[in-house]
């Protein structure tokens, strides 16, 4: 349920590359990094995830 609401990741990297990003699985499952989970959820809340998750679970 979860993985449709999270939005697309664009890189913002100048050059396009950069360190590769821990899976959304990964941080979701909380098997990262404690830094590395609370931004990911950070960035999820900011981006009204767990609103939309709320939801769609009140309407199943």
């Amino acid at each position: 349920m979860l993985q449709p609401l999270i939005p697309e990741r664009v890189n913002t990297h100048p050059f396009g590359g950069g360190r590769p990003r821990v899976p959304d699985r990964t941080c979701a499952n909380g098997i990262c990094s404690g830094s590395t989970a609370h931004l990911r959820f950070q960035e999820w809340v900011a981006a009204g995830v767990f609103l939309e998750l709320w939801r769609v679970g009140l309407e199943r």
